[in-house]
């Protein structure tokens, strides 16, 4: 995995970062697949959009956590509340996946909604938040980065990461 060793107090963040961005672009990927037979079939293949969405549900979890561990690598806030942001939407929405029994319960969202999440033309959106494919998939490429930064760093941080 690694090009050089590294100090024992990153290897655990490193290769769990490196384990969640991975599952990240698996189930983006799989997510398109997925979404890709359901266009193609659409009214033969209604558990292929299930699929999909379940797998781009996970992506976002994934990736949302991939984040975090950037940000507690580097003790920084990577956004904050509402900013708008893609990163931000896509907490959002990752943690109204994890907790779409509450969500779909609140009494000011409409009866006419029949699942927390959905996929459209353009990408994953709730009742009021909206992350396009485009965002998403930039989002995984700032992952991507890292990712090679970690498991083949600069030389200046192999030299200081060397036991």
């Amino acid at each position: 995995i690694f090009r050089v060793r590294i100090i024992e107090r990153n290897r655990q963040l490193d290769l769990y970062f490196l384990k969640k961005v991975e599952g990240a672009f698996q189930e983006y990927h799989e997510g398109r697949n997925f979404l890709e037979n359901y266009i193609k079939n659409r009214n033969k293949a209604i558990s292929s959009y299930f699929h999909s969405l379940r797998h781009f549900e996970t992506a976002m979890l994934l990736a949302y956590q991939a984040f975090e561990t950037i940000r507690t690598m580097i003790q920084k806030n990577l956004f904050t509340q509402k900013n708008g942001s893609s990163l931000q939407r896509l907490n959002q929405l990752q943690n109204l996946s994890k907790h779409a029994n509450k969500e779909l319960s609140r009494s000011d969202i409409s009866g006419e909604l029949n699942i927390s999440i959905w996929l459209t033309n353009e990408g994953i959106e709730c009742h009021d938040i909206k992350l396009s494919f485009s965002e998403f998939s930039s989002l995984l490429i700032e992952l991507a980065k890292s990712a090679e930064v970690i498991s083949n760093p600069p030389l200046s941080r192999q030299k200081k990461n060397i036991t």
